[in-house]
Parts: structure tokens; sequence; C-alpha cells
């Protein structure tokens, strides 16, 4: 409740733990019956969790976790839209990545090897369902995100591209899309 006031403009939420496939199940249950739905046409996917630390100071637990939470979840999450998708013959499923889907930093010892395995599996899903209709994407969103410009990303123009990428054609289908702040492209 206290997101959906957050993000206004009547704005349901639905709170799920992505890493167990009942609560997964139970929010689009949920969701399909607050908007008389039978299927979802868009998802997007956008975990926000992450573990920061370099490889002497995590343990298995941290690592783990952000497995479950950046590709477990998104299995789950695949996993309850996309046979319905794939009746269709159409749908969307979008991904929120990270740097880390790229690339491995001291400090994201545990978060890289999770965001790496998203992005892969993010690729096998696209190259699967592309052909039954379906666009799958992965914005890989490189820097902080915020408000404020600078070189921050901003968070509403994450959103803007998602639904860019959802409404392409399927002739001219974006698989990965790299987002950063202007001012700081000299960072990347």
């Amino acid at each position: 409740e206290r997101l959906a006031g957050e993000l206004g403009g009547g704005t349901t939420a639905f709170f799920c733990d992505v890493t167990q496939p009942s609560t997964v199940r139970a929010a689009f249950q949920r969701l399909r019956s607050h908007y008389g739905v039978d299927e979802p046409d868009v998802v997007v996917y956008n975990v926000r969790d992450w573990h920061f630390d370099n490889f002497d100071s995590i343990v298995a637990s941290d690592f783990t976790r952000c497995w479950q939470l950046a590709s477990l979840g998104l299995f789950h999450v695949a996993k309850e839209v996309l046979p319905g998708m794939k009746k269709r013959g159409h749908g969307v499923l979008g991904i929120t990545g990270a740097t880390a889907n790229w690339r491995g930093l001291p400090q994201t010892a545990a978060f890289a090897p999770a965001k790496a395995a998203q992005r892969s599996f993010a690729q096998s899903l696209a190259r699967d369902y592309g052909p039954k209709g379906i666009h799958v994407y992965l914005i890989v969103v490189d820097g902080v995100i915020a408000e404020g410009g600078g070189t921050s990303v901003s968070p509403s123009a994450i959103g803007d591209t998602h639904v860019m990428l959802s409404e392409q054609k399927s002739g001219a289908w974006t698989f990965e899309l790299n987002l950063t702040a202007g001012l700081g492209f000299d960072k990347l």
C-alpha cells in the first residue's frame, strides 16, 4: 500500500517474494482478479535488492540471496507469465538489469555473478520465445538510480524506456539496451 501511494496515479501494488513460486502465483492471481484480465500483456521484472561487498566479506547466504533475486525470481515470474503469452502468441517480458550484468568489480562478488546469470537466462528466453511472438528484453542500468540528473539515471526515464521497448514492432526488437546518465557517460 505504501508503494502504491508513492507511485500514485491509481497504481496498485501486489506484494510478491519472487524467490517463492507460491507467492509469485498468488500475486499474479490477485493481479488478474483486480484488473479482470486472463493474462498480462506486459510484465517488467524489476527487483531491487543487492549486496555490495568484496569476496573476503561475503558469506554463502549473500551469494545465494543475490542469485535467488536476480535469476531464480525471474525464473518463477517467467514460468507464471510466459505460458499464457505463448498461448496468445504475443507478450512482453522486460527485465531491469545493472552494470553487473556485464562485469564484476571487487565489491560485487555476490551481485555480479547473479546478474550475469540473469543476463544469460534472459538471452535464452529471448531466443526461445521471440519466434513465438514474445519480446524478452534486458535494460542494463549503468549507474546510480536517482532523480536529479547529473551522473544519476532517472527512475522515470527507466520507466519510459520500458514503455518504449514494450511497444516495439516485432520486425526490430531490442534485446539489450544500455541506459546511463549523459553526464556519466565518460565513466563507462
